[in-house]
């Protein structure tokens, strides 16, 4: 049964139908029913899903380690952005460990984008006693205080949580995937593909498709850099996120699109389930990121690994030699994380892109 309020957006579209970057659109960020804005918990034990941060400090250690390194070496203000915090997680994490290693070097700075109103609400809270933490609603809002920015953004599973429009190639000729309701169900419904952006994104960043194979285009990429590289004058963005490359296409596992729903800690196949109760998300395509990107001026790094960048950036000097008969305490979890993301699920998937734009 599809919900009252979902309803009313497909009775207004043409044809009665959405396409799925709209349809995502809503179900994430609808002001009222939007998983991202409804006060419920998301990330964690008692949430959907789980992302680094909640594994271990131990991950916003490393890349406190790396961004010191680049603050260093450039000369640049200890400011960092974080894009898309949540709860505030890995900024507790991360404010944490700089305030013991390096404040006293370089005193930091450091500020959220935050869409949901509930969670900057939970960031208000976490960071009440904190004078160097500035809370934002969107990148409009923080220029009021920053007009023009020199530092490191980061962000954690950012991109994949953009709206996608779905196209299939079928028979030779290219279609697009739309969702409409049928019998008070949502479907998908296969319309050819006249959306001019579509075919020059698809033209643009990606080789032909093979017959049947399907694929996700998030055109919101494009404009995010654009408003990012503008305000951005110097400085550094990391980008942990999950995702292919062009030369991964062909694989049999991404023949047929990534785009799914997490709900109750449980992959969802059908992303027309639970709408606006669910976190949908897909593989983001680190090929686009860095070319669009690069179109901005921007240069890239080679991206590594999420188990690299740790294993490079010295986690295994974070192990504790010593421990106790304890398997519960600090240092024996500390460990056992450390072992988790050079083992586990996070190790396999997650990539980081580091972008730089420099004198």
């Amino acid at each position: 049964m599809v919900p009252a309020w979902l309803k009313a957006y497909f009775h207004s579209a043409p044809n009665n139908q959405l396409s799925y970057a709209k349809f995502i659109a809503l179900c994430l960020y609808e002001p009222q029913h939007g998983y991202y804005m409804k006060p419920r918990k998301k990330l964690g034990k008692q949430g959907d899903f789980y992302t680094s941060p909640y594994v271990h400090a131990v991950f916003a250690e490393v890349v406190a380690d790396h961004v010191f390194t680049h603050i260093q070496a450039h000369k640049l203000p200890a400011q960092i952005l974080e894009w898309g915090a949540g709860d505030g997680q890995f900024a507790e994490h991360f404010l944490t460990y700089w305030e013991s290693c390096y404040e006293t070097l370089f005193p930091l700075s450091y500020s959220i984008i935050e869409t949901s109103s509930y969670h900057r609400q939970l960031l208000a809270e976490r960071f009440s006693n904190k004078t160097n933490v500035r809370i934002a609603q969107s990148l409009s809002h923080l220029k009021e205080h920053y007009p023009s920015y020199e530092g490191i953004i980061l962000s954690n599973e950012l991109f994949d949580a953009f709206p996608v429009h779905v196209v299939q190639q079928i028979d030779n000729k290219l279609y697009e995937i739309q969702v409409a309701i049928q019998e008070d169900k949502l479907v998908e419904v296969v319309v050819p593909c006249t959306n001019k952006q579509l075919l020059h994104w698809l033209h643009t960043y990606y080789p032909p498709l093979k017959n049947g194979q399907r694929l996700e285009l998030s055109l919101g990429v494009e404009s995010w850099y654009k408003e990012v590289t503008e305000w951005l004058s110097v400085g550094f963005i990391y980008s942990f996120d999950y995702g292919y490359t062009n030369a991964e296409l062909w694989e049999p596992q991404h023949f047929n699109g990534s785009l799914r729903g997490y709900y109750q800690h449980k992959l969802i196949p059908n992303p027309l389930c639970h709408p606006g109760d669910m976190d949908l998300t897909h593989h983001i395509h680190f090929d686009t990121l860095q070319r669009v990107g690069s179109s901005f001026g921007l240069q890239s790094e080679p991206w590594l690994s999420q188990r690299q960048f740790l294993l490079v950036n010295g986690i295994l000097n974070k192990v504790v030699s010593q421990l106790n008969a304890d398997p519960f305490s600090k240092g024996a979890k500390r460990n056992r994380a450390i072992h988790s993301f050079l083992t586990g699920g996070f190790s396999d998937s997650f990539r980081l892109l580091i972008q730089s734009k420099l004198p």
